[in-house]
């Protein structure tokens, strides 16, 4: 739970349309799927419906979560 308020507090900090599809990452990351295709396959869709700009917001946040969460 500790690591979930940590990802929420960050995705808070983002700019309104980077918000939601960090949201459906946090679900994805945090659900049960252990198929690695279909995880990537529905982590590609979640960047595909975006502007590049966020994506590029996305990823710089993972980058600041993982090295939050000690992962990186």
């Amino acid at each position: 739970q500790a690591n979930l308020d940590i990802v929420d507090a960050s995705i808070a900090k983002l700019r309104p349309a980077a918000q939601e599809p960090a949201k459906k990452m946090r679900d994805l990351v945090i659900s049960d799927e252990d198929d690695l295709e279909k995880f990537l396959i529905e982590s590609e869709a979640i960047k595909a419906s975006v502007p590049e700009e966020v994506v590029e917001e996305l990823e710089a946040h993972n980058e600041e979560v993982a090295r939050a969460l000690g992962l990186a």
